[in-house]
């Protein structure tokens, strides 16, 4: 699968998570990132992740675990409005029932970057009155 970031890198990525092929059902054969994300999601990713930059400050070409689930979403119509609350706890949830017994795997995208997404969306909807995603 061809994968390319706004920067114009692209890497050839062998995407086995049945989590991913499962959304998706049919995972397109390339896409960008970059153009699957919207502004809202860019803001969530870099307040998540720190960045989206796609190559490391060494030079290391790298992918946004968050940004990549979010693009791939969109691009299989399974996620069409804002991320919200119910979309990370669905992550997350998802991530918890990867089984312990898979000795040494671990999650597609780190808890911690899932609860600094969640923390992003309540600090973000805490200034536009009503919350709408508090019971997610």
């Amino acid at each position: 699968m061809l994968i390319s970031s706004n920067f114009n890198v692209s890497s050839t990525s062998s995407v086995t998570s049945s989590k991913l092929v499962d959304r998706v059902g049919g995972v397109p054969s390339s896409f960008v990132i970059d153009d699957e994300l919207t502004p809202a999601d860019k803001g969530l990713v870099i307040a998540a992740t720190g960045s989206l930059n796609p190559v490391s400050s060494t030079g290391v070409m790298q992918i946004n675990d968050l940004a990549l689930q979010i693009a791939f979403d969109r691009s299989s119509g399974y996620l069409s409005g804002e991320v919200d609350k119910s979309y990370i706890n669905d992550l997350i949830n998802q991530e918890k029932a990867i089984p312990a017994s898979n000795n040494g795997r671990n999650g597609i995208i780190p808890f911690s970057v899932l609860y600094k997404a969640l923390a992003y969306l309540d600090q973000k909807n805490a200034t536009s009155g009503t919350n709408i995603n508090t019971t997610a």
